[in-house]
């Protein structure tokens, strides 16, 4: 139903909208200050009763931003226009932004008050000549492109010298991509739809269209097809992998998602009220979750399917104010959260737990556990945080002034210095404990990006070596007298797959053999070697037919007993900051996703320092750690293609402890014993025959999670509890939600070509989406019928994995 406008008659009010109601009958009213027949303000009351205020200049151009109008929380917004309209100026409450531009209107130029960001250049056609981020011009640095007479693109030149080259044909269509190091991705082309994409390895990936341009079909090296079905209104209706499995979408005729089942025929289905939002969400055992929603369109209830209630509260401006957590409908309030927010800046500076004394994250007295943040002056950036009165997670951020990259990091009594080159990469890591001298990492990278070489603190060197298609093919490690410490190898088939692994660092266990497996409607394992699992109704595992399992109000694990006996408490972004297993108690400390400090029976003597290159490099990377103060006791890592740790050594470059798995993570530790956790795929192994994986706990005998995906299909698979969809000698899933691909750095376009995922996949996964889920840091992912993209707020590639 689209929305009811009413206008104005008569005066300045003729034809303009006076209200505008939805749906649902939420009103938006606009009010008009009229000079000369033009508006030069108008007023906007939203949902929730707030004034959003818009000043034009005498051109219609909006030249202040005011919201919510007459509230201390306002925060304003201002633009500065040149003769011919475009913004020269934009000012915000704690940011200013300057802009300028050549003779045919190319912006040349952006700064902020702490100076230049970005400069570019142009040629008489407006094509870009080159491209200079903030602190390439000291060093004299730039991306260069050229291009052929007819203006397709021809070479990229980075700031190192690299260049990669493109050829087109007649119609502008590229056919040969040449890297740094001479490998060829080729492309085929019907008319406008891409056909093929060859990898430097000579593998090709095809394509069928549509009458209309759309992928119906993609088929890898190795002639496995999927195939694609759309509908009239270009949603997809059905996806038929290579097995044969149907996967059916059902859509309404607003192209609202109403039903989508797997090729087993597990469905879950969705409910709207009249504006489109969900209201319910029913599983395929018929448990249903329900939602409701404020006048302002915002979330205001969720009700699980364990009858447990969320309510959210907003601010005049619309910002998150507080959630409160109950039980059951009508029971009384468990907990809360309080979210707090600067006037000026209107950035989030606090988070306050209220709850009872038995969570971790409040005082034994009852009282709150309040989490601050800070943000740098120079870019605005988050660079801080800690725990009031627990005093736990203290750091910050250090950022470069002219770069804006991040140079350093403080917490305490140790601290992170970072060095890079001229691509803004990380080529030293100091690492510094207690006043000791550092500890200095050191990497390099070959003309494509990748990772060629990690020197650690302790003198040994890892050197990794690639094919022309990005795909790992070996780690070595030596001593620093050159001397072979171990080695890993790995070869893979036509479809990029890992069909191979070697070396003397490589040990592999087999898991036992087990006939005993039933699951239900729902994908749920229900019988496992004899023993009957069971699971609460929002998915989560209560029994093995061993331990019991409890879980939270957000389904995160809080007990264990039966077997073994253990409690995990959470701070307010999910991370795990206490546990006791057995009677072992640990506290953890973080730097955003990445663990920092563990202190095992809260004895400072015997605290754990884990450090990995942190926000520089993908989670888990674990590279060093220090027990206590006892530098005998600092230990370095060496892991795998899969980021497994294979081994620890000490100072003196020996091997002291050593690891082999499972295909699927089943763990076995030899050598000297280490209180080490970080296992397999770099990730905590808790002793409880579970490992922690952020979002969700793993159990590597089932080889499965133990509760469900908390973004459901948007992780690329249709099951819920399945681990890297059945790949886990190449995939890791660092964060519980969906399976990344490891062996190449940097997930990005490149890579993902050169992995066999096309352009093609990609740009349909974003235009054409099956579906589309907004994340809580800001990106948006895409999921299509041949690849995942997932996008900054910019609307720029983060990282891309196929189907």
């Amino acid at each position: 139903m689209l929305p009811t406008n009413t206008y104005g008659n008569g005066g300045d009010l003729n034809d303009r909208v006076i209200s505008q109601k939805l749906a649902d009958n939420s009103t938006f009213a606009f009010a008009y200050t009229v000079t000369g027949g033009k508006a030069t303000k108008t007023e906007v009351t939203d949902r929730r009763g707030s004034i959003r205020r818009l000043e034009f200049d005498a051109s219609g151009h909006v030249v202040r931003n005011t919201y919510p109008t007459g509230l201390d929380i306002a925060q304003v917004q201002t633009y500065v226009y040149d003769v011919t309209g475009r913004v020269t100026n934009f000012t915000s409450t704690d940011r200013q932004y300057t802009y300028a531009y050549d003779a045919n209107g190319n912006r040349i130029s952006e700064a902020d008050q702490s100076g230049t960001l970005v400069t570019r250049s142009f040629d008489s056609y407006s094509q870009l000549l080159t491209e200079a981020q903030a602190g390439d011009p000291q060093r004299g640095v730039s991306t260069a492109y050229t291009y052929d007479a007819k203006g397709n693109l021809l070479t990229v030149t980075d700031r190192l010298g690299n260049r990669t080259t493109f050829t087109n044909d007649s119609q502008g269509r590229p056919l040969t991509v040449t890297d740094a190091l001479k490998g060829v991705t080729k492309f085929s082309w019907a008319a406008a739809d891409l056909l093929g994409v060859t990898d430097p390895l000579s593998r090709t990936t095809s394509y069928t269209t549509d009458a209309v341009g759309r992928v119906t079909a993609v088929q890898d090296p190795l002639s496995h097809s999927t195939r694609r079905t759309v509908d009239a209104l270009d949603r997809t209706t059905d996806i038929t992998d290579a097995a044969g499995g149907v996967t059916h979408l059902e859509w309404d005729g607003a192209g609202r998602l109403l039903s989508q089942a797997d090729p087993k025929g597990v469905t879950t289905r969705y409910t709207y009220n009249a504006i489109g939002r969900p209201v319910s969400k029913t599983d395929p055992l018929g448990h249903k979750s329900t939602y409701t929603w404020n006048s302002a369109g915002q979330i205001g209830t969720v009700t699980d399917r364990r009858g447990q209630v969320r309510t959210y509260i907003y601010d005049a401006a619309g910002r998150l104010g507080q959630i409160s957590f109950q039980p059951a409908a009508g029971a009384p309030e468990s907990h809360r959260w309080q979210y707090s927010w600067d006037k000026t800046l209107g950035k989030l500076i606090g988070i306050t737990d209220f709850g009872p004394s038995t969570r971790g994250n409040i005082q034994a007295d009852g009282t709150q556990v309040s989490t601050a943040l800070y943000y740098d002056p120079v870019t605005g950036k988050y660079n801080g945080m800690f725990e009031f009165p627990t005093f736990q997670g203290r750091w910050t951020y250090r950022f470069a002034p002219d770069t804006r990259d991040l140079t350093g990091i403080d917490m305490d009594r140790a601290s992170v210095s970072y060095s890079r080159d001229a691509e803004r990469r990380v080529t030293q890591i100091q690492y510094q404990v207690n006043g000791e001298a550092p500890r200095i990492f050191s990497y390099t990278y070959d003309a494509l990006g990748r990772l060629s070489q990690t020197k650690f603190a302790n003198g040994i060197a890892a050197t990794n070596t690639w094919d022309a298609a990005s795909q790992l093919t070996g780690i070595t490690y030596k001593r620093a007298d050159g001397s072979v410490l171990g080695d890993l190898t790995y070869g893979y088939d036509l479809a990029g797959r890992r069909t191979k692994a070697g070396g003397s660092l490589l040990k592999v266990n087999l898991p036992q053999a087990v006939n005993d497996a039933q699951y239900n409607a729902a994908n749920q394992l229900t019988r496992w070697a004899g023993k009957t699992l069971s699971y609460d109704l929002n998915g989560n595992l209560a029994s093995d037919g061993v331990n019991q399992y409890n879980w939270n109000e957000n389904d995160l694990l809080s007990q264990v007993s039966g077997g073994v006996t253990a409690s995990f408490s959470y701070d307010v972004f999910g991370r795990r900051n206490r546990s006791t297993v057995n009677a072992h108690r640990l506290q953890t400390g973080w730097i955003d996703n990445e663990l920092n400090l563990m202190m095992p029976d809260d004895d400072w003597s015997q605290r754990i320092r884990v450090f990995s290159p942190y926000p520089e490099s993908g989670v888990d990377e674990l590279a060093y750690r220090r027990i206590g103060d006892d530098a005998s006791r600092d230990r370095y890592v060496l892991r795998d293609a899969n980021n497994n740790v294979v081994a620890l050594t000490d100072a003196d470059q020996q091997s002291l402890t050593q690891y082999s798995y499972e295909p699927y993570g089943g763990t076995n530790q030899t050598g000297a014993v280490d209180p080490n956790s970080q296992q397999f795929t770099g990730r905590e192994n808790d002793g409880t025959g579970l490992y922690y994986y952020r979002s969700r706990y793993y159990s590597p005998a089932t080889a499965r999670f133990i509760s469900e995906d908390p973004i459901g299909w948007a992780s690329g698979q249709t099951n819920a509890y399945a681990y890297v969809a059945g790949n886990p000698v190449q995939f890791t899933d660092p964060f519980g939600e969906a399976g990344v691909i490891t062996g190449f750095t940097r997930h990005g376009l490149n890579q993902a070509i050169n992995r066999g995922v096309s352009p093609g996949a990609m740009c349909d996964a974003v235009n054409n989406p099956i579906s589309v889920t907004e994340r809580s840091n800001g990106t948006t992912r895409y999921i299509g019928a041949g690849a995942v993209v997932v996008l900054n707020p910019a609307g720029r590639v983060v990282t891309v994995w196929g189907q």
